[in-house]
C-alpha cells in the first residue's frame, strides 16, 4: 500500500515543483489528455521475438509560453507499456503478457509552425521524461501435453525508475474558450528496464493522444 502511494506521490510532487518553478512565465494552456500506447520492448539478450501490445495512457498537462511560437509543456501521465511473447514448439504452447505501468513526467519543448490567426496550430515537440514504476506483472498461459497452467506473477527485477526521450507531432484546434489537441508521439527508454546484470531490453511506445485545454 505504502509502495503504491509513494509511486504516485513522488512524481506528483516533482510535477508541482516544475510548475511552481515556471510560475513567472505565462501559462499558455492547461488541461487533460488521454489515449493509447502501442508498446513494445527492444530485443533482449535472448533475442526473443516480442510482439507489441496496446496500453492506456492518461493525465494532465500545463504549458508555458516562451514566445509566440515556442512553449515548454510539463505533463504527468499514467501510462501502460509492455509486450507479448508466444511460444509453440515440440508440443508446448505458451503465451506471456508483460505488463508495466508507470507514472511519467515528460518535459517537452513545443515549436509551433508560424501560422497567423489560424484556428489550427500544428507543432513539433521533443524532450526527456522520467517514469516511476506503478506496477510490473507477467500473465502467462502454458499448455504442455494436454495440460494447461495459467497465472500472474510480479516482476521483481524491474527498476523503480525509467528515463527516456519523447518526440512527436501535434496540432491545437481552437474550440470555444479552449482548445482540442491531437498528438502522435514516440517514446523510448535510454536504459534497460530490468535490474538484472547484463539486461539490455528497453521500453518503446508509439502514443496517440487526444487532449483538451481549458484556455
Amino acid at each position: 500500500m505504502m509502495k503504491n502511494a509513494k509511486s504516485i506521490l513522488v512524481p506528483a510532487v516533482i510535477f508541482v515543483l516544475v510548475v511552481s518553478s515556471a510560475s513567472a512565465v505565462e501559462i499558455s494552456s492547461a488541461g487533460l489528455k488521454f489515449g493509447f500506447n502501442l508498446a513494445s520492448l527492444s530485443k533482449d539478450e535472448a533475442s526473443l521475438d516480442l510482439k507489441s501490445k496496446m496500453g492506456f495512457v492518461a493525465g494532465g498537462f500545463v504549458a508555458f509560453s516562451l514566445s509566440n511560437d515556442i512553449a515548454v509543456q510539463a505533463e504527468i501521465l499514467y501510462t501502460q507499456k509492455g509486450a507479448k511473447y508466444d511460444f509453440n514448439e515440440q508440443g508446448v504452447v505458451a503465451s506471456y503478457d508483460f505488463n508495466f505501468a508507470y507514472i511519467e513526467i515528460p518535459l517537452l519543448i513545443k515549436a509551433y509552425f508560424p501560422l497567423q490567426e489560424s484556428v489550427v496550430r500544428p507543432h513539433l515537440f521533443f524532450g526527456p521524461y522520467v517514469g516511476f514504476k506503478a506496477g510490473a506483472k507477467t500473465k502467462y498461459e502454458i499448455t504442455a501435453y494436454g495440460e494447461t497452467q495459467s497465472g500472474e506473477e510480479d516482476m521483481v527485477d524491474v527498476k523503480s525508475t525509467d528515463f527516456g526521450g519523447i518526440f512527436g507531432v501535434g496540432a491545437d484546434i481552437k474550440l470555444g474558450a479552449g482548445k482540442i489537441s491531437l498528438e502522435a508521439r514516440y517514446g523510448l527508454s535510454f536504459t534497460a528496464f530490468s535490474s538484472e546484470e547484463g539486461a539490455v531490453s528497453k521500453h518503446r511506445a508509439f502514443s496517440f493522444l487526444l487532449g483538451y485545454s481549458f484556455f
